[in-house]
């Protein structure tokens, strides 16, 4: 009986080889999750305001924070921004506050697009993307965290959702009674 071997070009044999060695042998890529955040306090991120401004954001001491990292280009960003405008309507604003965080490089742009549909919470731009990809290594948008009344990330968000629905609304007030 003969080998199948000798039939395939050596160069066949070579990447096969490399393939099987680079498929054991690959770092495991990041998990698309923001979940290391758990337990990990926001504070001083350098970031601009919507003119462009240099600002320090940390979370409003005392208050729960929906901050939603989100994008202009971002098709299920776009989606949810009326219910996070919503949201931001409805909760009380001595126990909670909405901030989104947009990785965009146009503060224009992003100006443009929250008029458009009548956004008014605070809306911050990480033009360089620094806080986003470095500091907070979110790989995913939208990503929302949900920080308590010391500014401690409790929960993660992977995803557009629907933020005024009593799921949401839930899952938001009840870190105001830990």
């Amino acid at each position: 009986m003969k080998s199948t071997f000798g039939k395939l070009p050596l160069w066949m044999l070579l990447v096969s080889l490399v393939g099987m060695m680079l498929l054991f042998f690959w770092p495991e890529d990041e998990p698309d999750s923001a979940e290391h955040l758990l337990g990990q306090t926001v504070v001083d991120l350098p970031l601009l305001d919507l003119k462009g401004e240099s600002v320090s954001y940390s979370p409003a001491e005392g208050k729960v924070t929906v901050l939603n990292l989100w994008a202009t280009w971002c098709p299920p960003c776009r989606e949810e921004m009326p219910s996070l405008q919503r949201l931001a309507d409805d909760l009380d604003s001595e126990k909670y506050q909405v901030v989104g965080i947009a990785m965009d490089h146009d503060d224009h742009l992003v100006r443009e697009f929250l008029g458009e549909r009548d956004v008014i919470f605070l809306n911050l731009l990480d033009a360089t993307n620094n806080v986003i990809n470095d500091t907070l290594l979110v790989q995913a948008l939208p990503s929302t965290l949900i920080l308590n009344e010391q500014g401690v990330v409790v929960d993660v968000i992977l995803g557009g959702r629907e933020w005024d629905s009593a799921e949401s609304r839930g899952l938001i007030e009840k870190q105001a009674l830990h």
